[in-house]
């Protein structure tokens, strides 16, 4: 297989667009952990716990458990815990949902676009490459 063809297969772009998303979004969420535990230990203002949990629920998850192993932050409040981990059993839900309902959309996308093809060649007149019409059955039928 040749990588032209490896990256414009749906199924595959689409993966790797959802890895490349849960990336970038664990290293947002990582830098959010890293930042709060650091205002934390100067006595700073902090970044709420709504927040980071909102990282965490958009695809976040590995990087604020890395952050939590790491920096050892957030690792008291049991409620916090909790809510992370929740989001963590979420995550795998979430993206093969996302992969599913976009395969089905390839799916579909690749059936519109034989139809047009059949379409153009029926108004180009190629009656050799004519797709086969249904017979109808009910009023003013031949049968």
């Amino acid at each position: 297989m040749d990588i032209a063809t490896f990256f414009t297969d749906p199924a595959r772009l689409l993966a790797l667009s959802a890895l490349g998303y849960i990336v970038v979004v664990s290293v947002l969420t990582y830098l959010a952990f890293a930042t709060d535990k650091r205002r934390a230990e100067a006595g700073d203002r902090r970044v709420p716990a709504a927040t980071l949990l909102l990282l965490v629920s958009l695809g976040g998850w590995p990087g604020a458990k890395l952050a939590q192993l790491r920096l050892r932050h957030q690792n008291r409040e049991r409620r916090f815990r909790l809510l992370l981990n929740l989001c963590g059993l979420l995550l795998p839900i979430w993206v093969s949902a996302a992969l599913t309902q976009d395969v089905a959309w390839a799916a579909l996308a690749d059936q519109a676009t034989t139809s047009v093809q059949g379409f153009l060649a029926d108004a180009s007149g190629d009656s050799a490459q004519k797709p086969a019409l249904p017979r109808r059955f009910g009023p003013g039928s031949d049968e």
